[in-house]
């Protein structure tokens, strides 16, 4: 394992320090982990080519273990030596004066030493490498291996580390093309896309791996590589699913034939007799609960009607601090420590019970022009308190916000909403986190949003914080750090595949990354966005990070990121994970 940073004290510690017990990977779950392969091998796997110049972690070892072409090497070193042990035996053997060769043709025999006879068998299946001892043993034509010609045409001018990164991102692009990821729903592979997949992973088994890391002789490469179309013709599309849904309805079946006497020729008919038994009790019991719950519902409207005085709307959430909310907008509400629709609902649905009535729980009279004013569940702050939290990267909260130093701002943890997706499939509720502590380490989600003054119509950041309200006044959103394009790099193997790759939109007045607002609504869907470790082993060795890596004004000017266009955000399953 070679890095392209400075040397470390030890390779021995490899990425995962000893004795930290890591999670197994079973069954699909390898499909969800070759979305993040292509951040994980970027920089720091490859082979270090002969006479590099570049920083390795650790002295080199030569070992049986080593490079492809070390084991070759050794190899034929190896066949080299029995080749002229055996043709000294042979010398020695045909000397007309030796003992054991009169022994041996007076008609004696004696026992052959496995030894001798293993290596006989090697030089008669290698005759055409009889040489002398002094001529040099020809290499054979190699097929695989960095040092190949194959490698060339397969990778040209790639390093062994970006040819490993390209045989990455080809497995996580094959996957999601397999399991149908990021694709509108019910969108069905056509005959064309079935032929374009199957030849992609044919190309890839027979091509990149056989050629990176040597030929595959499996059952699974085998179907893979030459059955994969006859499968998708056959079958249709390919949806993930597991056996754990049927296994889960092995419990009534289980519980059925417990019920039986267990006789062979009747066990079958008290099944499906149970069975029946049991959809007529179910439909029964539904349709008991929904007249029940019809009656119980004209109760409660007949109660609310009765306990409502003069007309007056009842929409008082009691929670934490006061929000005023103007007339025709939705008041934010709190769902455990957030904001968002479910309290509003449970203020609506039980408001003849903690309505406001003039002189009942709600307290004093309402503005005139206020429908409502909600409390709302966060902690109170001020913009000059806020500022100067996070090392100095909220210093222009006040301007971005529009408030004052000593106007107050209603922060939560996190904040629940819907999340649309571009290529059409249907929106999912998300939650976007921008907490300081969250299990004893920061969370801050990167997101994608709504932006008319890019050139795309959307922009990328890191949430900060996540705001209910300011001054008394309901305002949703969250205070990001801009990412913004970064030059384009033709050599670049994860932006040849689709990845976007940014930088910090940085503020030369704070020497941050520039903050701006954005409301909930423009808030598009959450963003998996990773670490250039290329880049930041560089400079900083291999087992960098940017938790480790120094908070410079300088450090942060050369951070970069990518955006894993890998990753699943849907997909076509049978259940959620």
């Amino acid at each position: 394992m070679g890095s392209l940073g400075a040397p470390s004290s030890s390779l021995r510690r490899y990425l995962v320090p000893t004795g930290v017990t890591q999670p197994t990977l079973t069954g699909s779950d390898w499909r969800y982990a070759a979305m993040h392969f292509p951040g994980m091998v970027a920089g720091a796997v490859g082979r270090r080519p002969d006479q590099s110049t570049a920083p390795f972690e650790g002295k080199l070892r030569r070992s049986p273990y080593g490079s492809r072409t070390f084991q070759e090497g050794v190899r034929r070193a190896k066949e080299a030596s029995q080749r002229r042990q055996n043709r000294k035996r042979k010398r020695h053997s045909r000397s007309p004066g030796g003992k054991k060769a009169a022994r041996l043709r007076a008609g004696q025999s004696r026992k052959t030493d496995d030894s001798e006879s293993s290596a006989h068998d090697l030089d008669s299946v290698h005759d055409r490498w009889d040489t002398s001892d002094e001529e040099d043993v020809p290499p054979p034509a190699t097929t695989a291996g960095v040092d190949s010609e194959a490698f060339s045409d397969v990778f040209p001018g790639l390093a062994p580390a970006d040819a490993v990164l390209e045989v990455m991102c080809r497995a996580a692009s094959l996957s999601g093309k397999l399991s149908g990821d990021n694709r509108a729903e019910q969108a069905h592979q056509t005959d064309d896309e079935a032929t374009s997949i199957a030849l992609e992973a044919k190309e890839f088994i027979l091509r990149y791996v056989a050629v990176l890391f040597g030929p595959l002789h499996t059952p699974k490469a085998h179907r893979l590589a030459s059955h994969f179309l006859a499968e998708l013709l056959d079958r249709g599309n390919i949806t993930e699913a597991d056996t754990s849904i049927n296994e889960g309805l092995h419990g009534r079946c289980k519980a059925m034939y417990e019920r039986s006497n267990k006789h062979v020729s009747t066990i079958t008919a008290q099944m499906m007799r149970s069975e029946q038994t049991l959809a007529c009790v179910l439909a029964e019991a539904a349709s008991e609960r929904k007249e029940d719950d019809a009656v119980r519902g004209q109760a409660e409207a007949g109660e609310a009607a009765a306990k409502s005085v003069g007309g007056m709307p009842a929409a008082v959430v009691v929670v934490d601090a006061d929000v005023a909310v103007p007339d025709g907008q939705v008041p934010p509400a709190d769902e455990s420590g957030t904001s968002g629709g479910e309290s509003v609902g449970r203020g609506e649905a039980h408001g003849a019970e903690r309505g406001w009535t003039g002189g009942g729980q709600g307290g004093g009279s309402r503005p005139c022009g206020l429908s409502a004013v909600v409390r709302v569940r966060g902690r109170r702050s001020s913009v000059a308190e806020l500022s100067t939290m996070e090392g100095g990267a909220l210093a222009g909260l006040g301007a971005t916000v529009e408030a004052d130093d000593g106007q107050m701002v209603y922060v939560t943890n996190s904040m629940p909403f819907m999340a649309t997706f571009e290529w059409g499939a249907p929106a999912v509720k998300q939650r976007l986190c921008a907490a300081r502590s969250n299990h004893g380490k920061p969370f801050y989600d990167f997101l994608r949003f709504t932006d008319g003054s890019a050139a795309t119509g959307f922009s990328y950041g890191r949430a900060l914080l996540a705001i209910n309200g300011v001054d008394g006044v309901a305002r949703r959103g969250v205070v990001v750090q801009r990412l913004v394009l970064t030059d384009y790099n033709r050599k670049c193997v994860r932006t040849r595949f689709g990845d976007t790759h940014l930088r910090w939109d940085m503020d030369e007045e704070t020497s941050f990354p520039r903050l701006a607002f954005v409301p909930l609504d423009d808030v598009q869907r959450l963003e998996l966005i990773e670490p250039d470790f290329a880049s930041l082993c560089a400079r900083h060795g291999l087992f960098a990070t940017p938790s480790n890596s120094p908070n410079t004004a300088e450090e942060r000017a050369l951070q970069r990121w990518f955006v894993n266009n890998f990753y699943a955000w849907t997909s076509a399953k049978l259940k959620e994970l």
